[in-house]
Order: C-alpha cells, then structure tokens, then sequence
C-alpha cells in the first residue's frame, strides 16, 4: 500500500514538500512555546490571509504581498511586547484582530479573485509542483542554517529574557529574528497544510514533544519526529480515504498529543500508586 503511494509522481512531490516542513516547523515552533507565544501561529496566518487578500485586490501574485505582511506583522509583535510592554498574548490579540479584519475588508474590495483562495487557507500539497518544493527548501535551508548559528543564543533568550539581557546578549534583536523565522515559516506552509492550519503543525508537535522530553535539544528532536509521523500517516489516510491532506496532517498532530498526554498522566498514576504487600 505505501509503494502505491509513492508510485504516484504528485504524491512524492506531496510527501518531499511536507517533510521539508515538518523538519523546520517544529523547530521554530518549540521555541515559541517556551517563550508562552503558541498563538504567533493562529496570529501569523491571519496576518498571511490580510496579505494575501491584498494581493488579490492589486491583482498580484499572492505569495509576495503575503511575505510582506507577514513578515512586517512578526516585527510589530515583537515591537508591540517591548514598547508597550503587553504580554505575548496581548500582542498577539492586537495583530489577530489586525490580521482578520484587513483581510476581510480587502477580500470584500477585490473584484477579480483569479487565485484559488481555498487552497492558500486550506492547503493544497497535491498540487506542488518542483518549483514550490524548491522555494520550500529554501527557506527550510535558511531557518535551520540560522537556528543552527545562534541556537545558543536563542536558547538562552527563550530561558530568561532578562537575565540574556544582563549577560549582554541582543535580547530585542534575537526576538525580532525569532518572530520572522516564524512568520516566513507560515508563508512556507501555506501550500502544504494552508495558513489557517499551519499553526498546529507550528505548536502541536512541540506540545507533544514536551509530554516526554527531558531537555531541550529532546525536545526539539522529538517535535520534528512527531511532525514526520503526523505528515506520513496524514497523508496516508488521506490518499486512500478521499480526504483533504492538510486536515489529516492537523487531526493526526493533535491525536498524538492527545496520546501522549493521556500516556504520562498513566504513567504518573501508576508511579505515585502505593506499592502492596
């Protein structure tokens, strides 16, 4: 049954294309757990639609002006939490709502939609093409290349802020560089699982990763292992059932989570069970 899978040029296209995500994904996405940022992904792919939307109103190839906005709205984030001095989450609120309400009213302004619009929310990784997988890889190469560089750095930004800060480290700069590898991450992603899904496949693993791992190199390791198994088996019981494959892709990220988390809190009653004579 898998090498019918694999016999099918448009599936090893499918299968490379989500791979490359699922190994680069997790990877920002456990460092904006830690840093109680897990809704940067929800808010990113609403800020990608307002892009998006924008682009279809001027009539533009969708793609850019999402980069665009994207990446812009990933700086305000991390300008609006050490200006204003908000929490994550009330940060992330203000460009949600930012991000939502731009791309309706720029979607409801466009008279001429000429792209498929479901495929970019939705996802569309049957239809990638070399092209995509290149660009895909691209900046899969560039995240990793720069997480490997200043993993340190930012390891030690995601564990305290402020005592980064003390120790001399460009604690605003690292936060700015973070928040924009995530929000090209989203950009990425949209062809493969769509910019309203691709916030799970951002914290999902992650979450999941962290039910077992006992440092954080684990951590990361064990996100992009589950990331890996959420996209095989999504795409395996989307092919033979018929299925969008970015939904199967999510639904299974979260029933490993579930899993997961219901498996240490058995293991943790049976550990704290008194033992019997």
């Amino acid at each position: 049954m898998v090498l019918d899978l694999l016999s099918y040029d448009f599936m090893q296209r499918a299968l490379l294309a989500a791979t490359i995500m699922a190994l680069t994904a997790p990877v920002i996405g456990v460092f904006m757990v830690l840093r109680r940022l897990s809704l940067i992904g929800d808010t990113l792919s609403h800020i990608t639609f307002a892009g998006v939307s924008a682009g279809v109103f001027l009539n533009m190839f969708p793609l850019w002006p999402a980069l665009v906005a994207t990446v812009l709205g990933s700086l305000g984030i991390a300008k609006l939490r050490r200006s204003a001095r908000l929490s994550g989450d009330a940060a992330l609120a203000v460009f949600f709502a930012l991000g939502l309400g731009g791309g309706i009213v720029l979607l409801s302004l466009s008279r001429n939609v000429t792209v498929n619009l479901s495929s970019l929310l939705f996802g569309s990784v049957l239809l990638v093409g070399w092209d995509d997988i290149l660009v895909i890889g691209g900046i899969a190469v560039f995240t990793l290349g720069v997480v490997f560089l200043l993993y340190k750095e930012m390891f030690y930004v995601t564990l305290d802020e402020d005592l980064a800060k003390v120790s001399g480290l460009p604690v605003n700069w690292l936060n700015y560089l973070l928040n924009v590898l995530a929000g090209i991450i989203v950009v990425a992603s949209m062809r493969v699982v769509g910019i309203l899904l691709v916030s799970a496949m951002l914290v999902l693993p992650a979450l999941t990763s962290m039910q077992l791992s006992r440092s954080f190199r684990q951590t990361i390791l064990l996100a992009v292992c589950f990331a890996i198994v959420s996209v095989f088996t999504g795409m395996f019981i989307a092919f033979y059932a018929a299925v969008p494959p970015g939904g199967t892709i999510v639904l299974t990220a979260t029933a490993l989570f579930f899993l997961t988390a219901a498996a240490k809190n058995l293991r943790s009653k049976l550990s704290a069970k008194p033992l019997r004579n």
